[in-house]
């Protein structure tokens, strides 16, 4: 091999070497290949690619707004169809507002429409305030009875015309958790929501406090302070009884009309804690100790005396001394009252009183859960506080035991 064929292999194999070199710090490089590697030369605008196994990629039809992509099995391409219409499983419930006008029978359509099933929820707004028992109707699909407390058919008032509630479907009735008067029993163990943004809160499960015998005395018991009123002698004082969490007594003194009050008040000044006469509610869970011989008022007064003997006030009573053999739903505005029977038993065990309003001038009285009195005159205007009394008609204590008071009132902020 002579020196020139030496020369020109030596050049050869460095042209090589630097062929390497460059690939090596180049990268790879894009290959061109048929219609981009897909096989197609087009795919239809916003569709969805579908692979095709070694055939060429194919795309969806494009589907219409609110369709859902839906599998059609291994052997055929999904493809855009009508969703299933459900409530369930969803992030946030579906909006659906009365259109029936009705106090008994309420329905309402949502969008998109769906058939109820078992744990589906709605956002539920009625147009009317239940004047009762309640069926709702969703979508055109059957009435299903509107029940309170996993159970309870609505009371009169329990669903209030504009307020938005959220109703669970149990595969035969919408229930409504937060809503209504509780059932009975429990020993005042009922827990009710109370939003604060909206409404003044109040309650007090009387647990503990130092017990007051003069008038005027000022005490917590809890969650509260409470303004002590005496006429003759008695006082407050603490005890766990049975049925019942904590609760306070009451006692008259021993000569026929003497009581005992205690009213939410700081200063003893009626409005110090007023409540508001159009959208209210009140629970009150007491005992009376005697059925003979007494005087009972559980409600709002204007702190002027004690019991019905006050000028105004709202609440539920029982007084032996206009031959009360129930509960009254009374009501006095100016010296002038109204009493109307409420259903429930007088006995020395533990109740549940509840008192409320949903419109102006007319107040709502209830015994545990029981059918609701209306009164609608003699209702008071004038600023009223929180008010709990019990007074004796002999020459005998009366006492009165006192669970929990709770007390809300609507407010704009």
């Amino acid at each position: 091999m002579n020196k020139r064929s030496l020369k020109v292999k030596a050049v050869a194999v460095f042209a090589c070497l630097v062929f390497l070199v460059a690939l090596l710090y180049a990268g790879p490089s894009i290959l061109s290949v048929y219609q981009g590697g897909t096989g197609a030369s087009s795919f239809t605008a916003h569709g969805v690619l579908i692979g095709e196994g070694s055939s060429a990629i194919a795309a969806t039809a494009a589907g219409t707004s609110g369709q859902c992509l839906i599998s059609n099995g291994s052997s055929a391409d999904p493809t855009y169809q009508t969703c299933a219409a459900s409530a369930h499983g969803i992030a946030t419930a579906l909006s659906c507002a009365d259109a029936s006008g009705s106090g008994t029978a309420q329905t309402c359509t949502t969008s998109p429409t769906f058939t109820p099933a078992a744990k589906d929820c709605i956002n539920y707004t009625p147009g009317t305030t239940n004047t009762g028992a309640l069926t709702l109707n969703v979508n055109s699909s059957s009435a299903a009875p509107v029940q309170k407390w996993l159970g309870t058919a609505l009371a009169s008032g329990d669903m209030v015309s504009g307020k938005t509630v959220t109703a669970c479907y149990d595969g035969t009735n919408w229930q409504v958790m937060t809503i209504g008067n509780a059932p009975s029993g429990g020993g005042g163990t009922t827990t009710w929501i109370c939003d604060p943004t909206n409404y003044v809160c109040m309650y007090d499960d009387f647990l503990s406090f130092n017990p007051a015998s003069s008038d005027g005395t000022i005490f917590s018991t809890g969650q509260l302070s409470w303004r002590l009123g005496l006429s003759g002698g008695g006082g407050t004082s603490f005890a766990i009884d049975s049925g019942a969490y904590g609760s306070i007594h009451l006692n008259t003194g021993s000569s026929s009309g003497n009581g005992d009050e205690i009213n939410v008040s700081g200063t003893g000044t009626p409005g110090d804690v007023p409540y508001n006469a159009t959208t209210f509610d009140a629970r009150i869970r007491f005992a009376l100790q005697q059925t003979t011989s007494i005087s009972v008022l559980l409600g709002f007064d204007d702190h002027t005396t004690i019991g019905e003997q006050h000028s105004n006030y709202i609440g539920i009573a029982y007084d032996t001394s206009q031959s009360d053999t129930g509960f009254k739903c009374a009501v006095k505005k100016s010296g002038s009252a109204t009493r109307s029977s409420v259903s429930g038993t007088v006995d020395t065990n533990y109740h549940t009183a509840r008192i409320r309003s949903t419109s102006a001038g007319t107040i709502l009285c209830s015994i545990d859960g029981g059918t609701e009195t209306s009164v609608n005159t003699n209702v008071p205007t004038a600023n009223l506080v929180p008010g709990l009394s019990v007074r004796t008609q002999t020459s005998g204590i009366r006492s009165l035991n006192l669970d929990y008071f709770w007390h809300w009132y609507a407010i704009s902020r």
